[in-house]
């Protein structure tokens, strides 16, 4: 009797994969939305207890989260004003399976409705220079700290004692290259060609005008693009690269309950 009902089965499947269905997003169990307007500060990213997931927070920094875009990726208005999301997820869901949660809520609450297009943007490219690469392969094992702690995996820009640091540990080129992207607010593509994984550690000064570093760091650092450059062995190439971007087609402000 079981072999009929697995193959019945097995064509719903490969039926399903035939017609190009795709599974269904995940979703919240419930979510409430309420305006904020005496909120003094905003989240970045959602907070989550358990299945419980909060989100104080603006519409488009919810869109910069499901989509995992920076503000350069976004053409359109997005609404305004601060909200207080709370909601209830299935299970513990991963990041990735959170983020699809987000675009659903959007799209249900605020009938969000966009497109994607690739669009020549004014940024950089990440090259090795003609001296070649001095990055140093990640070790397994190995500690890269950040004010006495370990560091988190990836590649990151980080305010401490010493000044700002320019910190990867296990970090391929790519997510050197999203980091560099993150401080010069525009695109860098990664053209070094390097493949595998590499630990670093450098001082560099912001010569971000929004996020000035001090004169002592300024006295003993050179800039973020001086520093790669010097200790690194790659450089900033500027001109117009090829960027994936979200165009808003449609958008409202959340509708409360």
């Amino acid at each position: 009797m079981s072999r009929p009902l697995i193959v019945i089965a097995l064509g719903v499947v490969a039926l399903s994969k035939a017609s190009g269905q795709q599974p269904a997003r995940p979703s919240f169990q419930v979510a409430s939305i309420k305006p904020a307007p005496n909120a003094t500060a905003i989240q970045i990213t959602p907070r989550r207890s358990g299945n419980r997931v909060t989100y104080l927070t603006e519409v488009r920094m919810v869109v910069y989260y499901a989509y995992q875009v920076e503000p350069y990726q976004v053409s359109g208005e997005l609404p305004d004003g601060v909200y207080d999301i709370q909601a209830l997820a299935d299970g513990t869901p991963t990041d990735d399976e959170l983020r699809l949660m987000f675009q659903q809520l959007l799209e249900d609450r605020c009938q969000l409705k966009l497109h994607k297009e690739t669009r020549p943007m004014q940024g950089y490219d990440l090259l090795v220079t003609k001296d070649g690469p001095k990055l140093k392969p990640a070790q397994e094992g190995g500690e890269v700290l950040l004010d006495g702690r370990l560091a988190p995996e990836g590649a990151g820009t980080y305010a401490t004692r010493s000044g700002s640091r320019l910190v990867g540990r296990n970090a391929s080129t790519a997510n050197l290259a999203a980091t560099l992207a993150r401080n010069l607010h525009g695109p860098v593509l990664d053209r070094t060609g390097l493949t595998g994984t590499f630990d670093f550690n450098i001082a560099f000064t912001r010569d971000d005008p929004e996020r000035p570093g001090d004169a002592s760091d300024a006295a003993r650092a050179p800039t973020l693009t001086i520093a790669i450059q010097e200790q690194l062995g790659l450089k900033l190439q500027s001109g117009k690269v090829p960027f994936p971007v979200l165009i808003i087609d449609r958008v409202s402000p959340p509708t409360e309950n």
